[in-house]
């Protein structure tokens, strides 16, 4: 394999806005910059963040308003058709082309070179370098005065039971999808969680979200939460809180609510992601019907569909909690 060698003033590993923006201090200095991208360039936000879910939310916005048009007089409401594919389609073209315009093309002409390549440290503390295969084949060994790793993260996928054999969806593949699920449930009830929820919701998907703390947006004031509940109230979007999923299990056979029961004990805990669980074809999730007013242990959260695939949830109170509550 051809091996090629270079020596910038800084290397950078990764290509996202955090990288951008040291890149472009880098050249006012007079510095030298060589760029490493082993996937797509630009990161989060022009690629699986701002951009794609700002595009599909405004479009989610345009088809509710329509819907709701009748609620001025005068107006009538109107059923705007979704051409799902198109939707993606059109986000997708919207992305590479701000990816080409505010990030490739920027590169260009700032003067840094951008390799597509995966990159891992190679040499001594004292004399570090990169050696990066190419994505084209070949080998590139950088050697700089400085190096900078702006990588970024990727979902973190909480280790629940089932989950992986059951499938489950990021924000950033559910933004993928070729097919509007007919529901979904949303693990998750922070930013990222609720706008996901309200984006499929008001393009016709049936939408449970649980939160792991006792309301929406834990973090924000509680005006703004139960501002946020109500909406989803009116939006028939079904919301779950104080509740954390221990199991989720996918049943082949007939739906049996005893054979696909998860668990979600009430407990707090460490830190819940926005993570998209999709019910995949033809499911349909709901709360019960009648909640009473001393509700039991156990909460259950169904889901179910003709493609033979179930899925249920419940969550249960553990009993110390019961009894800190009772001891209050």
């Amino acid at each position: 394999m051809a091996t090629t060698q270079s020596r910038p003033d800084l290397a950078i590993v990764g290509s996202g806005s955090a990288a951008f923006a040291a890149a472009i201090a880098a050249v006012g200095h007079g510095r030298s910059v060589v760029m490493i991208e082993r996937d797509t360039v630009g990161g989060t936000c022009v690629n699986v963040g701002c951009v794609p879910s700002k595009t599909l939310l405004a479009a989610a916005e345009a088809r509710h308003a329509a819907a709701a048009a009748d609620r001025f007089p005068g107006l009538g409401a109107a059923a705007v058709p979704l051409d799902f594919p198109g939707l993606i389609a059109g986000k997708d073209a919207l992305v590479a082309q701000l990816r080409a315009n505010k990030y490739i093309e920027l590169a260009g002409e700032y003067g840094w070179e951008i390799v597509s390549g995966t990159a891992v440290f190679d040499g001594t503390s004292a004399a570090p370098g990169l050696r990066v295969g190419a994505n084209d084949g070949g080998t590139r060994v950088i050697e700089a005065g400085h190096y900078l790793i702006a990588t970024g993260a990727t979902p973190w996928i909480p280790p629940i039971d089932g989950l992986v054999e059951a499938g489950y969806l990021t924000s950033t593949t559910a933004m993928d999808l070729k097919r509007l699920p007919e529901s979904l449930i949303v693990i998750g009830g922070n930013t990222v969680g609720l706008e996901q929820a309200q984006l499929f919701a008001r393009l016709g998907t049936r939408v449970t979200v649980i939160e792991a703390l006792g309301r929406l947006a834990p973090g924000e004031e509680p005006e703004i939460s139960a501002a946020i509940e109500a909406v989803f109230a009116d939006e028939h979007i079904a919301v779950l809180t104080a509740a954390t999923v221990e199991k989720v299990l996918a049943e082949t056979a007939a739906f049996s609510p005893e054979a696909a029961r998860v668990t979600a004990p009430l407990h707090r805990p460490d830190l819940v992601p926005d993570l998209l669980i999709a019910l995949r074809e033809g499911f349909e999730a709901r709360r019960p019907a009648h909640v009473p007013s001393d509700p039991p242990t156990h909460e259950t959260l169904r889901a179910q569909g003709p493609d033979s695939k179930h899925r249920q949830v419940s969550n249960a109170r553990p009993q110390d909690e019961q009894k800190e509550d009772e001891q209050r």
